[in-house]
């Protein structure tokens, strides 16, 4: 009896004509990888596409500066600006830029900001430039009080970009001793 069982087991093991076991060939194992990667994209831009939408509800609400940014907000910020057909983001930089500034959000950590300076466009980092200075240079200083910094930095740029060079270098000079 015993012996019988076994033969029955490997019986059940053997692949039965017709139902061959095909091992995934090198092209099929191509295929799955890349229909992955599409549905990985296809979730990254839904997410982005999320964000936005409800960045755009902030920013209809007025509550966008009391928003915490995340990880993806950059992205998210081209996603707005493609969807506004130009370059027209009076809001979104100058709060992108105060949180750069303040380290807030996930900016609190070193790697969010440098990971910023690659993805976000010379004249927002220009302008969170500006702010750390100025919060350095008078640190009791209020964001509302320093609302002319954006309007300098959609103005002049790398004027902007110059001004907070002085103003950091100024502020270095004035704490350490002559």
């Amino acid at each position: 009896m015993g012996a019988d069982r076994g033969a029955a087991r490997r019986d059940h093991r053997r692949v039965r004509p017709g139902r061959r076991r095909r091992r995934p060939g090198r092209a099929r194992r191509r295929r799955r990888g890349r229909q992955r990667a599409g549905g990985r994209a296809a979730r990254a831009a839904a997410r982005i596409a999320a964000r936005a939408d409800e960045l755009q509800a902030l920013r209809e609400l007025g509550t966008l500066e009391q928003t915490e940014p995340r990880e993806g907000d950059e992205a998210v910020r081209d996603g707005l600006t493609r969807r506004a057909g130009s370059y027209v983001q009076s809001d979104v930089d100058p709060w992108l830029a105060h949180a750069l500034a303040a380290r807030r959000g996930h900016y609190a950590e070193q790697v969010a900001r440098e990971a910023a300076a690659d993805l976000l466009s010379p004249p927002v980092l220009a302008h969170a430039v500006l702010l750390t200075a100025l919060a350095r240079l008078s640190p009791g200083i209020g964001v509302d009080q320093l609302a002319f910094a954006a309007r300098l930095t959609a103005a002049a740029p790398q004027a902007t970009a110059d001004l907070a060079a002085i103003l950091t270098r100024a502020s270095d000079t004035a704490g350490s001793p002559a």
